[in-house]
């Protein structure tokens, strides 16, 4: 079996959800027997690390770089192999987030003609752009099955599934979700986590549960709950300075919460530290993870890992985190007029149930220990060989045209 993943975005991106589900995915069925091919362009959602052969290099890849031209288009491709993966880059001189018609159409045509000498039987995209429909009509005129990926809530067109033969969504809610917006019928499994990327190694000492003692918070943007996070750590400073705070940056940094800090607290007795490719050097440190989503999460990656790694979860109801987590996490409301758009801090009353229940969560012992015990055993959905099955059988079906429902 061929599968080729294709797609404006560079499936090597660290900051972007959707791209380290596909990597994974990827990586599983290539040990699982499948030829992988991957032909991506160079959009990335950390633009801070846009560069491509750095990207590259800290991967420890090393590409074939050739500097091609298509009609008037000058463009520069980088071939490399990652983990079994053959995979093509496509970097124009252009490096708009949303490419031009004349780079587009560039980079179809590159792509039919990897689809017509790879001649995959299964293609495999995620991306919104006006290029998504195009990529998945390409596959079909080869022959090929395909499969959309869809990561996240911004689709709004029917007609860029015309030429989708399966669509795959990481949760039940994402499917109900589509089913009513577009009459969608999709697939819900889970995204496919690497455990030994995320569950801190036991033999570094600086990993012991008594070094595990700060607050963890990823990815600081409006729709993760920046502002209720600023109010939480704000209050935190001035009435339990003890609770050590640990904040990773995102694809924008920490710009926002910085600013917010800076008018209700020491944004100095802060922890802040780069995004990483391997989760485990933050959660090493993480005693327990808050996940105050303004925005409808599709699945909840990190409150999902979190668990994986023995941190207990704090997180609101929005989207799927009920779902993902179920009674193995602490979920609490949030007021409906808090929204990613909000541009108003939450007051101390709104954030009180926040604060009682990570200030329960140091003091009591049994308490925590039964929290974590929970969320270890509710990581047992995503073990890594049953999701990489899921994967493998869901893309043979769509080969072999076996029936699958939402």
């Amino acid at each position: 079996m061929r599968v080729l993943f294709a797609s404006w975005h560079f499936y090597i991106d660290q900051s972007n959800g959707a791209s380290v589900t596909t990597r994974e995915i990827l990586r599983a069925l290539a040990r699982r027997g499948w030829e992988v091919f991957t032909f991506c362009g160079s959009a990335v959602d950390d633009w801070r690390r846009a560069d491509v052969k750095r990207s590259l290099a800290r991967r420890g890849l090393t590409a074939l770089r050739k500097v091609e031209q298509c009609d008037s288009v000058p463009f520069t491709t980088f071939s490399f192999r990652d983990e079994g993966i053959n995979s093509i880059l496509f970097s124009p001189e252009d490096r708009s987030q949303v490419p031009s018609k004349d780079v587009g159409t560039a980079f179809l045509r590159l792509l039919t003609s990897v689809l017509r000498r790879v001649k995959p039987d299964v293609v495999v995209t995620y991306g919104g752009y006006w290029l998504g429909g195009a990529m998945l009509k390409a596959a079909h005129d080869v022959g090929a099955k395909t499969v959309v990926l869809l990561q996240n809530f911004a689709y709004n067109d029917r007609e860029y599934f015309r030429d989708a033969d399966l669509v795959i969504t990481p949760s039940q809610f994402s499917s109900n979700v589509y089913r009513e917006r577009l009459g969608l019928k999709t697939v819900a499994i889970p995204p496919l986590i690497d455990w030994s990327n995320v569950v801190p190694d036991a033999s570094d000492a600086a990993s012991d549960s008594a070094c595990r003692d700060r607050l963890l918070f990823v990815n600081p943007s409006r729709n993760k709950g920046v502002l209720l996070f600023a109010r939480i750590a704000a209050e935190l400073l001035r009435l339990r300075p003890d609770i050590p705070i640990l904040v990773v940056e995102g694809s924008d940094g920490a710009k926002e919460l910085r600013r917010i800090l800076k008018g209700l607290a020491d944004v100095d007795a802060v922890e802040f530290m780069r995004n990483t490719s391997r989760p485990a050097n933050f959660f090493r440190h993480a005693k327990a993870t808050l996940v105050p989503s303004f925005f409808d999460e599709s699945f909840g990656r990190v409150a999902a890992e979190s668990l994986i790694a023995g941190a207990p979860v704090v997180a609101s109801t929005r989207g799927a985190l009920p779902e993902t987590l179920g009674d193995a996490a602490i979920l609490l409301n949030i007021p409906e007029r808090y929204t990613p758009v909000s541009s108003f801090v939450p007051t101390f009353e709104e954030a009180r149930p926040w604060l009682d229940a990570i200030k329960r969560l140091w003091d009591d012992s049994s308490f925590y220990e039964e929290a974590r015990q929970r969320g270890l055993e509710r990581a047992r959905l995503w073990e890594y060989s049953r999701v990489a099955s899921e994967y493998d059988a869901a893309f043979r079906n769509v080969v072999e045209n076996v029936q699958t429902s939402c």
